[in-house]
């Protein structure tokens, strides 16, 4: 026999995504960590990702040499750590290239539940295949929009 969902179970059951985990490292340093990531967090996390290209293109910097793997990652870390990593996407990328260096970037890294990892990429291929089937409706293909919106934002630069 089941029992009916309430809404203060639903409350109960989100209040996962606000509690904070210690994580002590190798060094003897600790940071906390955020291990759960909502879908609502997950999903604005995608998008800052997306647009963070346009943004730094704009402001003339050189973000096409950024892995998009490593920058992902470091989005995780930026999101659901407290590290005080700053939102300024110029000052962004310099916390980027600081912790990509950082020798226990991997051990932050691997301090997230894999479940969350896991939960992550399912929704940022949820979101790609969504992009794609809306580009396909319209005869457009994703490595094809994808290249254009570049070209288009390096001859804007070009032309400033």
């Amino acid at each position: 026999m089941s029992k009916k969902l309430t809404l203060t179970d639903i409350k109960n059951s989100n209040k996962k995504f606000t509690q904070k985990k210690r994580v002590d490292l190798s060094d003897g340093s600790h940071l906390f960590i955020y291990p759960y990531f909502s879908p609502t967090s997950k999903n604005e996390l995608i998008k800052e990702i997306m647009t963070e290209f346009t943004k730094a293109t704009e402001l003339g910097l050189d973000f096409e040499k950024i892995n998009f793997a490593d920058w992902t990652a470091f989005n995780l870390i930026y999101k659901y750590a407290d590290l005080g990593i700053p939102k300024d996407i110029k000052k962004k990328i310099i916390a980027f290239h600081e912790l990509l260096n950082y020798e226990l970037f991997g051990e932050i890294l691997a301090s997230f539940p894999k479940e969350s990892i896991e939960g992550f990429n399912e929704t940022v291929l949820q979101v790609q295949q969504n992009l794609n089937a809306i580009l396909q409706e319209r005869g457009i293909k994703l490595d094809e929009a994808l290249e254009k919106a570049t070209a288009d934002e390096s001859d804007n630069i070009i032309v400033q």
